[in-house]
């Protein structure tokens, strides 16, 4: 196994010299060393574009600058960045977010140890259009040892709330077989492909600063203005896509994974989270979806609620949800996400009900019914499989002494109402004392 393997950069670029200099300057002073920087350079009108890149390929070796005679698109020259790579891993660049130095090194990690994960990125600082610092971007996508339809669906519910680890260390091998498409959520719809081919790894450490309202010579990322993006790029079909979204793209996304070679299995339950993704409310599926809670075995996920460090026990066999919104101080954030290990959970979350629905979706597939959310350590946890295997207890909200202890059903049609209270379709709650 190469211990040392080429690490290819390819920053796609336009128009944006300040930032790209930055970006390149961020590689340069990686910790790892073995890296090559791909420029690619769309066509800039501004000429300062062009003297930047060759001033930074003139000076260092690894630095390539490669220009297109015509503006190709922005989707297009990031597979140009790629397909002028020749490393064993790649990893796109954006020229208007910063990557802190070990980011190379910590993400290429888990890459070398184990062959079936295909991309690894890591958690992502966040800055608003004041340059100031939102939340930590720390959604969770790691899929390692899940099957490929669980692999879908959790990737599924990250690009629903984050895009940030499209930016992250591939293995170029996967690379090869998937390309970047002139559409709506192109980087979302590439991140699902990507979870088709292998499994993702997420270094639980902030390594990036993104700045989604960059703007440079007024370049700024059409990313949040739908309508502009179509009519730039000239997508179709555009009036179904502005008045008509979500049917729209999730014909696309079917007619994208239908002829993947995959198994029909496989295929059939991808088609299924494809639906739900787009259709949420539509009576008939629920139906099924409920048929299917029903028919599953009756086991309950145990979840404690950490408000304070020192009730977290590192030796227990239970998920631990550690709330980071406690902690005002940014720079105690980073230092507690990165204490723990994976049973562990550290958000960024404003509400319950933030904190709650992060556990459900992750744990709506699993061979879980139910979530046991509690943060009062004298509740008797003895005989609640029983009681949710019950009538009286399998189709309720279970409340348990108190509003923060808490039973939840892994249905597909719960919901919040309120920031902080449960509900069902069918209301029903039931108080256990």
């Amino acid at each position: 196994m190469n211990t040392n393997p080429k690490v290819s950069i390819g920053i796609p670029t336009y128009n944006r010299p300040k930032g790209l200099s930055v970006t390149v300057q961020n590689f340069l002073d990686q910790t790892y060393s073995n890296i090559e920087i791909i420029i690619s350079d769309n066509c800039s009108t501004d000429p300062e574009v062009q003297r930047v890149s060759e001033e930074f390929a003139l000076k260092y070796s690894n630095v390539k600058y490669y220009r297109n005679d015509r503006n190709v698109g922005m989707y297009q020259n990031f597979n140009l960045a790629f397909d002028r790579s020749d490393g064993d891993f790649f990893m796109w660049a954006s020229d208007d977010d910063q990557f802190y130095p070990e980011f190379v090194e910590k993400c290429l990690e888990p890459l070398i140890k184990n062959e079936k994960i295909v991309l690894c990125s890591a958690y992502a600082k966040v800055l608003d259009k004041n340059k100031q610092v939102t939340n930590v971007d720390n959604y969770d996508f790691t899929t390692v040892g899940l099957s490929l339809p669980r692999r879908f669906l959790k990737i599924i519910q990250y690009t629903n709330k984050s895009h940030t680890a499209f930016y992250g260390v591939y293995r170029s091998s996967a690379l090869h077989t998937v390309k970047i498409k002139t559409m709506l959520d192109s980087d979302g719809m590439f991140l699902l492909e990507m979870a088709c081919i292998g499994e993702f790894q997420m270094v639980r450490e902030e390594l990036m600063t993104c700045e989604i309202y960059y703007n440079e010579n007024n370049t700024q990322s059409l990313t949040h203005e739908k309508n502009k993006l179509i009519d730039a790029y000239n997508l179709k079909p555009s009036y179904l896509l502005k008045n008509f979204e979500k049917p729209t793209m999730f014909l696309v996304f079917i007619k994208t994974f239908i002829t993947k070679r995959i198994g029909l299995n496989d295929k059939i339950i991808i088609l299924y989270y494809l639906f739900e993704r787009y259709f949420k409310r539509v009576r008939l599926f629920s139906l099924f979806s409920t048929l299917h809670f029903f028919l599953r075995k009756k086991k309950l996920k145990i979840v404690k609620v950490c408000r304070r460090e020192e009730e977290i026990d590192l030796n227990t066999d239970e998920t631990i949800l550690f709330p980071l919104r406690d902690f005002q101080n940014f720079e105690s954030q980073k230092k507690i996400s990165r204490s723990y290990g994976d049973n562990v959970i550290c958000g960024n979350w404003y509400t319950r009900r933030d904190m709650y629905e992060q556990l459900i979706n992750e744990y709506k597939y699993s061979e879980y019914s139910h979530i046991l959310f509690y943060e009062n350590e004298s509740i008797n946890k003895d005989n609640l499989e029983e009681l949710i295997r019950s009538r009286s207890g399998f189709n309720k909200v279970l409340y348990l002494n108190s509003d923060n202890n808490l039973i939840v059903p892994l249905r597909k049609f719960l919901f919040m109402n309120g920031a902080n209270s449960f509900n069902l379709s069918t209301r029903q709650i039931l108080k256990v004392d």
